[in-house]
């Protein structure tokens, strides 16, 4: 939607297409230096097609978010992000200043890093170059960084950026190395208990680990900062992933059922995926149950809102015998009045012997 983003305000702003780009790229904002990203959401495929060098970066909300005064609030990430670069993440690429902020964030979408075309471009090149050229381009290599993926921060460059009560549950795949929050942290004491990275879960079978590093002994769970849970535990984390959160138990928000930020609009019924015998009008009553009922669906409330054995038997009492008998039916949409049902006592036993 936005190129670049210079100290500039983006609220209340979501991108539906797919994003194509070189290796700043952003399903929001490709960078975003020192400005404020609220309420904004990506729902399209983000593609960076080149690796760039360490400091670029692809990200599912934006591609880089720098200096002190950037800031992403309240923003999502569905649609799935293919990326060439060195530093991707579910919400931003790369993100390196002192006061930066990253908070109540999400990520469903699923990651991949793509690294054979890199390598195919240098074999091409090394064939047409001299031996002498070859050489340089392998010590090049050596010290080309590696790929760094995270479910919100692919790369965050500093120790004082803060990351709070985010969340990840879109698969990780491909990189060198990946965290379920920050695929790599550069800072050099890499404290269990960081004051700046607090309250972030992640899907656990997607990540060992919620920072990353390309040493595996480096890599860590932030003591109340990262914290992998199950799939089904974090569907049910709203309230404890804070106040701008809410539960998405029914997918009308299109969370695949994950916790969805509360300023989010549910899908129209155009967007969703019906049952092709259901008629449009019965489709539509249920999407508003669904949305009315949302904080109680677990329960199954919007659905006993909707139905009961009474006007179930009522719609179709007449049509019961065919059923019986074999024969197919259409059953009724429109409400009718439920047969009384009497109720029998049970027959009394009294005088009979059990033999």
């Amino acid at each position: 939607m936005v190129g670049y983003n210079n100290c500039g305000t983006l609220q209340n702003s979501i991108n539906c297409a797919d994003i194509i780009g070189s290796y700043t790229v952003g399903g929001v904002v490709g960078e975003n230096w020192g400005g404020v990203l609220s309420e904004c959401g990506n729902r399209g495929k983000v593609i960076s097609i080149d690796e760039g060098v360490a400091v670029n970066g692809t990200g599912g909300v934006a591609g880089r978010s720098v200096s002190a005064d950037s800031v992403l609030s309240s923003c999502y990430n569905t649609g799935d992000i293919e990326s060439h670069n060195y530093c991707t993440g579910g919400v931003v690429g790369y993100t390196n200043a002192e006061g930066a902020k990253i908070s109540s964030c999400y990520n469903i979408g699923k990651i991949t890093i793509y690294k054979e075309e890199a390598a195919s471009k240098d074999s091409d090149s090394k064939d047409k170059k001299s031996k002498k050229v070859d050489k340089k381009i392998e010590e090049e290599e050596a010290l080309t960084s590696p790929y760094y993926l995270g479910g919100v921060a692919g790369l965050v460059g500093i120790k004082g950026v803060v990351i709070e009560n985010c969340y990840n549950a879109g698969r990780l795949m491909g990189a060198d190395a990946s965290g379920g929050i920050i695929g790599k942290y550069m800072n050099e004491s890499l404290d269990e208990d960081d004051p700046f990275i607090i309250n972030n879960t992640f899907v656990e079978s997607y990540a060992d680990y919620g920072v990353g590093s390309d040493f595996e002994d480096n890599a860590v769970d932030i003591m109340n900062g990262t914290r992998g849970n199950t799939m089904n535990a974090i569907m049910k984390m709203g309230a404890a992933l804070g106040t701008e959160y809410m539960e998405d138990y029914a997918n009308a928000y299109g969370s695949e059922g994950f916790p969805v930020l509360r300023w989010q609009q549910p899908l129209q019924t155009g967007e969703r995926a019906h049952v092709p015998e259901l008629s449009v009008e019965l489709q539509e009553t249920l999407d508003d149950a669904l949305v009315t009922y949302e904080d109680k669906a677990a329960h199954g409330d919007a659905f006993k809102a909707l139905f009961d054995g009474k006007t179930y038997i009522g719609n179709n009492a007449g049509q019961a015998a065919d059923f019986a008998n074999g024969e197919s039916f259409e059953i009724k949409e429109d409400d009718a009045a439920a047969p009384e049902i009497i109720e029998h006592a049970p027959e009394s036993t009294e005088g009979t012997t059990e033999e």
